[in-house]
């Protein structure tokens, strides 16, 4: 389901056990806050 918001965003993946890595940017190099949840669904 994607947000009902265009502003915002979601990415949705079944990923297998490890470690990794999220690398956030702003539009145009811009600064900013971001928030990364990470949920385990059975």
């Amino acid at each position: 389901m994607r947000p009902p918001d265009d502003l915002e965003s979601a990415i949705v993946a079944t990923l297998p056990p490890g470690a990794y890595t999220a690398i956030v940017a702003g539009k145009n190099e811009t600064m900013g806050v971001a928030l990364l949840e990470v949920y385990h669904l059975p």
